[in-house]
């Protein structure tokens, strides 16, 4: 298992790209699985939902990116997922956004990159597979203000950068 340890400031990971792109696949053919469990806060919920888009991952950095961008009206009760880790480092750092629809909606945010995190959050994630494979992040995750976010997200597919 990777820990990963509180920030100080809030802000996005940090990202990168090479020119030559390759694809891997493997699983159900859905390219991303979420399974995530908010608990507190105005909007917590279970959420279930899936993607067609590959995850990515940068081979130099070994940072994986995902996400899913629902329709903010559907019965589903979410609106936007973003996930990055950061597999260089030791504990690997984690950031995870939540974002709930509707005209009530709220963020959840936990980003434990150092210094542009998000306040007073933590979280750990395990990392099963490969680029190669498919790999499964299975992750525990506070928010700054003390509300629980945590979930498996599955990449069935990935995009190497």
């Amino acid at each position: 298992m990777l820990a990963c340890g509180s920030s100080p400031s809030a802000g996005t990971p940090p990202g990168g790209s090479s020119p030559a792109a390759s694809q891997s696949a493997s699983g159900s053919g859905k390219a991303a699985e979420f399974h995530i469990v908010v608990s507190g806060g105005p909007a917590p919920g279970t959420f279930d939902v899936t993607t067609a888009t590959p995850c990515q991952y940068s081979v130099s950095q070994k940072i994986w990116n995902t996400g899913y961008a629902g329709d903010i009206t559907a019965a589903t009760g979410l609106a936007v997922i973003s996930f990055s880790i950061d597999a260089s480092k030791n504990p690997a750092l984690i950031t995870v956004g939540v974002m709930s629809n509707g005209t009530n909606g709220y963020q959840y945010t936990v980003s434990t990159i150092v210094p542009e995190g998000a306040p007073g959050s933590s979280g750990t994630v395990t990392i099963q597979g490969d680029a190669n494979s498919g790999a499964t992040f299975t992750f525990q995750s506070k928010t700054g203000d003390g509300h629980e976010v945590d979930g498996t997200v599955k990449c069935n597919q990935t995009t190497k950068l």
